[in-house]
């Protein structure tokens, strides 16, 4: 997290690149070893950016390239794959017109009890995905949706 997160996060609102970005690294094979060869793990880094499928995200590639190297020097030497996911990918993935990885806005005031229910008002339709309730945020805010909705099936229907 940049030392002013605030003027970081304002920047991306207003387009900019921030000299500082925040970013986040969840190392999944932590969780899971099956999912990196033995010996590897699979990080996934991300940070904030405009949602807007149609820019040119190259100059925020790269800067946020420079963060990686800056951060962790041997990161891209070290790896074996990488592979970069822009806004246009994530539009394209899941049929919208802008390329937020979330829906609903990440804020204090949208978090725990305050996040949609898993259980929709039509008779037979429910929620999972990171926008209803759960705990964490992101991939694992999904997930555990859909563990909280499958306990509440399994013991309600």
């Amino acid at each position: 997290m940049p030392k002013n997160s605030k003027q970081s996060f304002r920047a991306v609102e207003e387009g900019k690149i921030p000299q500082d970005m925040y970013f986040f690294m969840p190392v999944a094979s932590n969780l899971d070893l099956k999912l990196s060869p033995r010996g590897t793990q699979r990080i996934l880094i991300g940070t904030p950016y405009p949602k807007e499928p149609n820019i040119d995200y190259q100059h925020w590639i790269n800067r946020f390239k420079e963060i990686m190297i800056e951060t962790f020097p041997n990161i891209f030497e070290k790896a074996t794959l990488v592979e970069v996911t822009t806004p246009r990918d994530i539009a394209n993935w899941k049929g919208r017109f802008s390329g937020g990885a979330i829906r609903l806005a990440q804020t204090p005031y949208c978090t725990g009890k305050n996040r949609p229910s898993n259980i929709s008002p039509i008779e037979g339709l429910y929620y999972v995905g990171a926008d209803v309730q759960g705990r964490e945020k992101g991939t694992e805010l999904a997930a555990d949706s859909a563990l909280k909705l499958f306990s509440y099936l399994k013991n309600n229907i």
